[in-house]
């Protein structure tokens, strides 16, 4: 038996969408893999990813960032909640040390907490990183000017420089800080169901289209959206009376089909939604956050892969984006991306394991 923790950011659900499908794939070659996952996620969602059964520990593993909503950090709660998630440092570290030894964990995968790789190289575990972001990196972007925030960025670089390989799928932050970097291919799970025909059995002759801004509650009310003759939007808080709306709760469809099955996708940039649409070919309208530092890599990597524009706020709120889809539909399509990622994720981890 092989024994894999996967320490997953709960920081909305992307990052579980990054790391799910590279344990799948690597499931497949080591067919004797027991998984524990800790993440503050739903049971429901770990298992929608994981094709594999596995231990959950409803643990948040690192903080993240507090939002104010989908778009919008809340950067003095944020500060806080790493104040409190380094105090004590060494000893949290020597804990989580114990704790793995103790488990007899053979490797630890974390995407991308970091406190967990910290132990494991304490605990003599073989871990690695996986992740088009580091946590180092958006805490210097927004909170590295506060007071103690530079023993803390330390204190997460040196985490990360800890692991064996930080496995960086495309797109991805530089992370030039980090020498233990290797790139791999953009990673989106292939969906489960024939995209035509789920298509074909939800909007009929319509066009498809979803509106998801993540993990991350966003206001948003339909009610205002003009009707659209030409396409069924799946977006919550849907209408229920109106032929061009469903809400999601209402269908029986993992949201991975339903994004395979889109024409459109409306979105926020994020790296799990961009990787997907852009390997299923489905048109994104996205909703600049407008100071998020993974933001300009991950938007000028989808302009090259998929048909993709911006939209403001305030065209999402009245409904003015769904002129905007039809306009994208004139354009032309690029190339689909060679979609890697989890293949590749899978060879470099199977290397580290006994």
């Amino acid at each position: 038996m092989t024994r894999l923790l996967l320490d997953v950011s709960g920081h909305g659900y992307g990052h579980l969408a990054q790391s799910a499908p590279a344990v799948n794939a690597l499931a497949k070659r080591r067919p004797d893999l027991d998984l524990t996952v800790r993440a503050d996620l739903p049971a429901s969602l770990l298992r929608e990813r994981l094709a594999m059964p596995f231990r959950h520990l409803a643990i948040r593993p690192d903080p993240g960032l507090v939002m104010g909503d989908a778009l919008t950090v809340d950067r003095a709660a944020s500060l806080a909640r790493y104040r409190e998630f380094h105090r004590d440092w060494d000893s949290a570290i020597a804990a989580e040390a114990a704790w793995q030894e103790q488990e007899g964990f053979d490797l630890v995968l974390a995407d991308v907490a970091y406190r967990s790789l910290a132990g494991a190289a304490r605990a003599g575990v073989a871990a690695a990183a996986l992740s088009s972001l580091d946590w180092a990196s958006v805490f210097q972007h927004y909170l590295g000017d506060r007071p103690g925030a530079g023993p803390i960025h330390d204190q997460i670089l040196a985490a990360y420089r800890q692991a064996r390989v930080f496995l960086q799928p495309v797109p991805h932050m530089p992370m030039d800080d980090l020498a233990n970097r290797r790139e791999v291919g953009p990673i989106s799970p292939p969906p489960e169901r024939d995209p035509a025909a789920l298509k074909r059995g939800l909007a009929g002759h319509r066009g498809l289209g979803l509106v998801s801004m993540g993990g991350i509650p966003f206001p948003l009310d339909p009610a205002q959206w003009p009707e659209d003759p030409d396409t069924l939007w799946v977006v919550a808080g849907a209408l229920a009376e109106r032929a061009d709306q469903r809400d999601p709760a209402d269908l029986t469809i993992p949201p991975l089909e339903l994004l395979a099955a889109a024409d459109t996708v409306v979105t926020k940039p994020g790296y799990a939604t961009f990787a997907e649409a852009a390997c299923q070919g489905v048109d994104v309208l996205y909703i600049p956050r407008g100071d998020w530092p993974e933001e300009p890599y991950l938007i000028d990597w989808i302009r090259r892969h998929a048909r993709a524009a911006s939209l403001t706020r305030e065209a999402l709120a009245d409904g003015a984006f769904i002129e905007r889809a039809r306009d994208l539909k004139d354009c032309p399509r690029p190339r689909r991306p060679e979609c890697s990622g989890a293949a590749d994720a899978a060879t470099a981890l199977a290397a580290l394991l006994p």
